[in-house]
C-alpha cells in the first residue's frame, strides 16, 4: 500500500516558478562587491548560499527567496568569482578537449576552493559580529568541485551552525 508523505517541510514550500522575478537586491557586503540579499531586515537568522559554477541564476535566487520567506531569515548569495565571470554554460558539458581544458582552468584559477572557504568564513564571522545568532550555509554542487566542497569544508571551521550541500540534478 502506498502512503502519502504528509511531512510539513515536504508539502508546504512552494515549487519554483517559470519567469520568476527575484525579490532581493544586489549590493556590496563585507569584502564582496556583489551579493544577492533577500529576506527580512530584522532577524537573527541567516543563510549563506554558495552558488554553482554558473553563478547567479533566477532559479537559485528564487530558492533563496523561498528560504528567506519560509524561515524568516536573511539569505546572502555572494559572488565568489568576482572579479571574474562564472563558467559559461556554452562550455558545459565538457565534451571536447578544449571545453575540458576551460573547465579545469576555471577550477584552478577562478573557482579555487581554498579561497572560497576563506571568504565564506570571513563572511560568517562578519555576520555573527553584526548580530546574527543562527547562521547556516548551503552550497549547490556541480560535479562536487565548488559549492559542495566549500560548504563541507567551511563547516569544519565552526563559523556556521549548519552546512548542507545540495545537488539539484
Amino acid at each position: 500500500m502506498t502512503r502519502f508523505n504528509s511531512n510539513a517541510a515536504c508539502c508546504s514550500i512552494p515549487p519554483v516558478q517559470a519567469f520568476y522575478q527575484p525579490q532581493g537586491t544586489f549590493r556590496a557586503y563585507g569584502d564582496f562587491k556583489k551579493v544577492y540579499i533577500t529576506g527580512p531586515e530584522k532577524t537573527d537568522k541567516a543563510l549563506v548560499c554558495v552558488f554553482d559554477i554558473f553563478g547567479f541564476w533566477p532559479q537559485t535566487q528564487q530558492g533563496a527567496d523561498i528560504l528567506a520567506e519560509t524561515l524568516n531569515a536573511k539569505v546572502l548569495m555572494p559572488d565568489f568569482f568576482e572579479p571574474h565571470n562564472a563558467f559559461s554554460q556554452d562550455d558545459y558539458p565538457p565534451n571536447t578537449p578544449e571545453k575540458k581544458v576551460r573547465l579545469q582552468e576555471f577550477f584552478q584559477n577562478v573557482a579555487r576552493v581554498d579561497v572560497a572557504v576563506t571568504n565564506v568564513n570571513k563572511l560568517g564571522l562578519l555576520m555573527k559580529a553584526e548580530g546574527y545568532k543562527h547562521i547556516g550555509l548551503y552550497g549547490f554542487c556541480w560535479v562536487y568541485h565548488k559549492a559542495g566542497k566549500v560548504a563541507i569544508l567551511s563547516g569544519s571551521e565552526k563559523v556556521y551552525d549548519a552546512v548542507a550541500s545540495v545537488h539539484p540534478a
